[in-house]
């Protein structure tokens, strides 16, 4: 019986790794399924089943396909959940971008110029005496 997948022919190895979603490898190779080698934040959560997308590199450095190939599922249904969060919010921002636009076309053209009490205000609120600054 071969103590590492290293003994093995590398198509026993690829079918190993294959067969039932890899369970079989873990099995016998996955340092007798406890996770010894794991660091030990990595060893608390899968005894505690809690494991972290971020643990999938320690996961197969033990041998342990089955549960790394879960942290890689976990990591891409996080990453397409954020993806799609991200296009709602473009398509959201391109719909108010558009209707502004819209709104902005039909405005017509010879809009009411502002009132001169408007204009009046608008100059005290920003100090405007109509003289050059170096004669104030």
């Amino acid at each position: 019986m071969p103590k590492s997948p290293n003994e093995l022919p590398m198509t026993v190895k690829m079918a190993l790794e294959n067969w039932d979603e890899g369970k079989l490898n873990q099995n016998l190779f996955g340092n007798a399924g406890q996770g010894v080698a794991l660091p030990a934040d990595v060893q608390l959560r899968l005894q505690n089943n809690a494991l972290l997308p971020e643990d999938e590199g320690a996961l197969r450095k033990a041998n342990l396909t089955f549960y790394a190939e879960q942290c890689a599922q976990a990591r891409d249904r996080i990453q397409s959940v954020a993806m799609e969060k991200q296009a709602r919010l473009s398509e959201e921002r391109a719909k108010a971008a558009q209707a502004e636009y819209k709104a902005f076309q039909d405005i017509p053209l010879g809009a009411k110029p502002p009132s001169p009490e408007a204009i009046q205000q608008f100059r005290e609120q920003i100090g405007y005496t109509g003289k050059p600054s170096w004669e104030n």
